[in-house]
């Protein structure tokens, strides 16, 4: 039988040894005075929960990427809910002034098609042209 060199040994079992770290298994369990434990190991009689581990710290590299990301994401304009809402209330408006001012039949809200006589198509249309200036700004 062949001896193996400490050099040979170490390329063997290095791998090994730094697999078995990497993949350390952590577990959550509940005591019985309703405290919540983190471990890699679990006290006798216990039921634990396996957890992943964490991911590994940024390096260097990661964490100058970060940063640029972050400037790139501050130099935006930040859209609110409120940006989505008013954005979608200008471009309603501006249909609804469209078919005011092209058409003179619509349809309500029952679905049925009336036809608006001149008087209430230009209070539409001045609704409409208001709710433009609010809206589409």
């Amino acid at each position: 039988m062949q001896r193996l060199s400490t050099r040979g040994l170490t390329l063997l079992l290095g791998p090994l040894i730094l697999l078995g770290s990497a993949h350390a298994e952590m577990y959550k369990w509940t005591d019985a005075e309703g405290n919540i434990h983190y471990s890699q190991s679990i006290p006798p009689g216990v039921e634990a929960t396996t957890m992943k581990a964490p991911p590994p710290p940024p390096t260097p590299v990661q964490k100058k990427q970060s940063k640029e990301e972050e400037q790139e994401i501050k130099d935006q304009p930040i859209v609110t809910k409120r940006d989505e809402v008013v954005k979608k209330n200008c471009e309603a408006a501006r249909k609804n002034l469209n078919i005011y001012t092209n058409y003179r039949r619509i349809m309500n809200e029952k679905g049925e098609v009336e036809v608006l006589d001149e008087e209430v198509r230009k209070a539409k249309i001045a609704e409409t042209q208001k709710q433009i200036k609010e809206y589409c700004k």
